[in-house]
């Protein structure tokens, strides 16, 4: 996609994207070895966030945006770890991973509040993080 169509509601939420039936529903997520694309898919989600903030030559979202990346990269090793025979992360951590995915998305719910159609699909991400999460660790 062009920087131009990144500039629609819709592109924002990578739709038409190979990332955004992934994100639409976490019923779309058929196996575990989806997964990896699905956190491919929120790093372009920050991706697209933080570049349109730059666009507007803020600066104060770095640090938000570096704190998505790294929850986000700490959810690829939750889900990697659901790869194995038997989790080793225990239950508590995982919904400690999940809480801090969550809290790292905040802030960019909160940038979205004046577009509700936004600020409600960002606010929906990490529950649909954590229902997929859920599904393949309770497969266990």
């Amino acid at each position: 996609m062009t920087d131009k169509e990144y500039q629609t509601i819709p592109s924002l939420m990578l739709k038409g994207t190979e990332y955004g039936s992934l994100l639409e529903t976490p019923n779309n997520i058929l196996s575990i070895d989806q997964t990896p694309m699905l956190c491919d898919g929120l790093e372009e989600t920050v991706r697209l966030w933080e570049r349109g903030l730059d666009a507007f030559g803020m600066e104060s979202h770095t640090t938000f945006a570096e704190e998505a990346y790294g929850a986000i990269i700490i959810l690829r090793l939750a889900f990697k770890d659901l790869q194995q025979p038997l989790a080793l992360v225990p239950r508590k951590e995982a919904d400690e991973i999940l809480k801090s995915f969550d809290e790292a998305l905040k802030p960019m719910v909160r940038s979205y509040a004046q577009t509700p159609k936004l600020a409600k699909w960002y606010s929906g991400l990490p529950l649909k993080v954590a229902a997929t999460y859920n599904r393949f660790r309770g497969q266990r």
